[in-house]
């Protein structure tokens, strides 16, 4: 028996909430690889070794990120939003 409201029915509303969602996961993933392509930047604008390590060997990047807090930290806080996106994107098109 369907619950009224219930998204997990179909019709136009769960449509909406589909595409919706699926827009934000695409938005979130272009953010989060935004943010990625920042920081790879300022890795390697710092040292070459420290871009071919932060690209090889991720926690690095979290070493990095401490480190260099002040050239890094805002391509983190845009890879961060971008992941927020993808992950409520994520959870709409879920049907939860």
């Amino acid at each position: 028996m369907k619950r009224a409201g219930s998204l997990s029915g179909g019709g136009p509303l769960y449509e909406r909430v589909r595409i919706m969602s699926a827009i934000l996961f695409f938005i979130g993933v272009m953010v989060t690889s935004l943010g990625f392509f920042l920081f790879m930047m300022e890795a390697f604008k710092e040292n070459m070794l420290w871009g071919l390590g932060c690209l090889i060997i991720a926690p690095l990047q979290l070493i990095f990120l401490l480190l260099y807090w002040d050239v890094a930290g805002k391509p983190f806080l845009i890879e961060a939003a971008g992941f927020a996106l993808l992950c409520l994107g994520l959870f709409l098109g879920s049907g939860a």
